[in-house]
């Protein structure tokens, strides 16, 4: 579980070393858990965000892992 956990930090950090603001997060294919502040945040935002929402932070990492998505909120 540790090495996944740190090897998802690692791509995120790698997919998202030029993302400074809201702004940069466009065009990305972003995750995001149902119900977490990021999922209610992307859905409240008037920058127009695209996600998809899985249901637990553990689907979250593997899709980061597999490369499905380049962000995760």
């Amino acid at each position: 579980a540790y090495t996944a956990n740190l090897t998802a930090l690692l791509s995120v950090q790698a997919a998202t070393s030029n993302i400074n603001r809201v702004e940069d997060l466009r065009g990305r294919s972003i995750v995001a858990v149902s119900g977490s502040s990021a999922a209610d945040y992307i859905r409240r935002s008037s920058f127009n965000l695209r996600a998809d929402y899985v249901p637990t932070v553990a689907e979250a990492v593997e899709d980061l892992e597999k490369d499905r998505y380049s962000v995760w909120l």
